[in-house]
């Protein structure tokens, strides 16, 4: 079974660097950006498939030699049908896959923020995903979003719609103590 962990930078630089490193594209798409209605694209992944169930952006592995940008590109119109322009660079995060409890890769997530071309497309989801919502409010994130992809997402919002923070909750991922992440990633140092 596979299982995500996200690790900081100082983790990435304890890992063993011949484990399999790969890049992924995230898109972080918008409707009516910059609006009073401004909504932001998540969807849930198939029941059936890796990490069912679980809502996250379009975002998908970047071919062997394919710009990531390109990438980002390929996957949001594979997994969701539609085409966006890409605006800009928002922020990446990594993490490890272990299948088994071995770590299998570790991934770096580029994350940008893009905008529906049309904003009259529909959304029509690949076998790899069973469900999609637009979101533009805090209590959606908390209900459908793990840490770090929640994160990312209420960082967009705030930038990029009238979307207001609820300064009540913090929003940052909780990072492991060093020792706490050799022990969960069965690391001997």
């Amino acid at each position: 079974m596979q299982e995500i962990q996200y690790i900081s930078e100082t983790m990435m630089g304890m890992l063993d660097p011949d484990i399999k490193r790969v890049d992924v594209a995230g898109a972080i798409i918008f409707k009516n950006l910059n609006s009073d209605n401004g909504k932001l694209l998540i969807i849930k992944r198939a029941k059936d498939d890796h990490y069912p169930n679980h809502w996250e952006i379009p975002r998908g592995k970047v071919e062997e030699g394919e710009k990531i940008k390109k990438g980002l590109l390929r996957e949001v119109k594979e997994e969701t049908g539609l085409d966006v322009n890409i605006l800009s660079y928002f922020n990446k995060f990594d993490y490890i896959v272990k299948n088994s409890g071995v770590i299998e890769r570790i991934s770096t997530q580029y994350n940008y923020i893009c905008k529906m071309k049309d904003e009259n497309q529909k959304v029509k989801l690949s076998f790899e995903h069973q469900d999609y919502k637009w979101i533009s409010h805090d209590a959606e994130i908390e209900l459908y979003l793990n840490n770090e992809i929640k994160q990312t997402v209420m960082m967009s919002l705030s930038k990029y719609s009238d979307f207001v923070l609820n300064p009540s909750y913090e929003y940052k991922a909780v990072e492991l103590s060093i020792q706490e992440s050799n022990i969960y990633l069965g690391l001997n140092y």
